[in-house]
């Protein structure tokens, strides 16, 4: 199993969309930085970098999220190598184990190498360390909805063995398009009247009143509900499921 998932973190981290997105943030990130530089309003430029480098990071969970979604999921199937691991005696469940932790690593690896980006960009602009710690913070926030955003969609990958449909369904959940959606619900009369807030079962709803409350167990409640469950989810199915690949 560690051979198997060492094999595969070396085969996405030299695919070209990775490379491409991980530039493309990059420059996004180093953008950022010089608009704080040169156009740093009244604030100062602590206060804009702590605002442009945050819409910077904030595109972490599509621009990295997908192309490492697919490099994992995508090429499973196609290349049939999920097929090769089962047939060599691995086991469905730790395959779908270690495959969720390829997308971890590599989720945590960008995240580090974007941290010390963000530190550098910081650090020579003279930014003081609250901006810089607040980027840091929503961009490792960013990584923990990622990864939950993937865990959910992969019981759709198993489901379907294909990773296409839950791909659209990462990206909607990615681009805060659930959360719309519930919030429109919540303006109907039964539930707006009753005080029904469908948006407490989002991620960020979670976090973000762990955050205001103090509440530490809600910032750990995501691992269970959009990770764990998922995981488990997806180890019931696919073990019921015959292979179509």
């Amino acid at each position: 199993m560690r051979n198997c998932m060492k094999a595969d973190l070396i085969r996405v981290q030299k695919k070209k969309s990775f490379i491409l997105m991980a530039v493309i943030t990059l420059v996004i990130l180093s953008g950022a930085f010089l608009l704080a530089k040169f156009l740093p309003g009244k604030g100062g430029f602590s206060s804009a970098f702590s605002m442009y480098m945050g819409m910077g990071t904030g595109t972490f969970s599509l621009l990295m999220g997908i192309p490492v979604f697919l490099a994992v999921y995508s090429d499973d199937f196609k290349s049939k190598a999920m097929q090769t691991a089962i047939g060599f005696g691995v086991s469905r469940t730790k395959l779908i184990i270690c495959r969720f932790l390829e997308i971890i690593s590599l989720l945590i690896e960008c995240a580090v190498v974007f941290s010390v980006v963000v530190m550098i960009f910081g650090l020579a602009g003279g930014a003081d360390w609250s901006a810089i710690g607040s980027v840091l913070k929503s961009l490792w926030l960013d990584v923990y909805t990622s990864l939950c955003y993937c865990s959910i969609a992969i019981i759709i990958v198993y489901i379907m063995q294909n990773a296409t449909f839950a791909l659209v369904i990462y990206i909607f959940l990615a681009a805060g398009l659930v959360s719309g959606v519930l919030s429109i619900l919540n303006m109907i009369p039964f539930l707006s009247d009753n005080k029904i807030d469908l948006s407490v079962i989002t991620v960020g709803y979670m976090l973000s009143e762990g955050q205001k409350s103090g509440k530490l167990y809600m910032m750990f409640l995501p691992i269970i509900i959009y990770i764990l469950i998922p995981v488990a989810i997806s180890s019931v199915v696919f073990k019921k499921k015959e292979l179509e690949f």
